[in-house]
């Protein structure tokens, strides 16, 4: 169990690939149609995955493995924006062919609408390896907020995962990958273990694990791009006592009930 494994570690983060959509049409305005993959073109990513022995994998089997000191140099971190249905109908079956597992950031207050994920289907996905992550309560950019906003979109977001779902969650993605000084002082208030952006930012006194980048995959990106990028030199974070986000005595309550 994760709340066990939550002690000094040396983490070696692998490329992340970031997706939105899976799906097999896509919305007609252009933001849209480049973050939609068809679910041929995911599946052919994870073949090339397997082509280069890698794994994908979620950030809790990453943490788990690195805290147990076990091999994870062929690993790559697979996420996934936005909560958006066809992520349940497509990316996760063809995950599941592949023997592999992605983190999937949830925005709570879409849960449910139209287009978007339900709260059974993510605890499905969650009872089958998936991890789950927060994206905030509303997709706004935190940076944009003051810091009594942000703390609401960031800590209330992951409270009602870890309180819907009971399951881990120790991982943030930033909306518009959009953060500043008092985004990092909520997601460690969330006891938040790694958080991810789009760009380096490099907020002053702010630990990578909570500023870690990720690959863009948009629509029709080449096979050969992406294994250039898988082949990037890789990033390490150190840990202390997880990212120094936790105290002693906050590190057995920091993903909440297990499954």
């Amino acid at each position: 169990m994760i709340a066990l494994l939550l002690a000094a570690t040396m983490v070696r983060v692998p490329p992340v690939l970031m997706y939105h959509r899976v799906d097999t049409s896509s919305p007609p305005d252009v933001i849209s149609e480049r973050l939609t993959t068809s679910p041929r073109a995911f599946a052919a990513d994870l073949a090339l995955l397997r082509a280069e022995h890698l794994r994908a994998v979620g950030i809790d089997d990453l943490y788990r493995l690195s805290a147990e000191h076990r091999p994870t140099n062929d690993l790559v971190l697979v996420t996934f924006d936005d909560g958006y249905r066809d992520q349940y109908r497509y990316a996760f079956p063809i995950l599941r062919r592949f023997g592999m597992t992605a983190t999937f950031f949830i925005t709570t207050a879409n849960v449910g609408t139209a287009h978007h994920l339900t709260w059974n289907e993510i605890r499905t996905m969650a009872n089958a390896g998936m991890s789950i992550g927060g994206h905030s309560v509303e997709h706004v950019s935190l940076s944009a907020l003051d810091f009594e906003d942000q703390m609401y979109q960031v800590v209330y977001s992951v409270a009602t995962l870890r309180n819907m779902l009971h399951v881990p969650v120790i991982a943030y993605a930033y909306p518009d990958g959009l953060f500043d000084r008092q985004t990092i002082a909520a997601v460690r208030q969330a006891r938040i273990l790694f958080a991810f952006t789009t760009d380096p930012i490099h907020q002053d006194g702010a630990p990578a694990s909570l500023e870690l980048t990720r690959i863009r995959v948009l629509a029709g990106t080449p096979l050969a791009t992406l294994a250039a990028e898988l082949h990037a030199p890789p990033a390490y974070v150190r840990l202390l006592n997880a990212s120094g986000a936790l105290g002693s005595g906050e590190r057995d309550r920091a993903n909440g009930p297990h499954r």
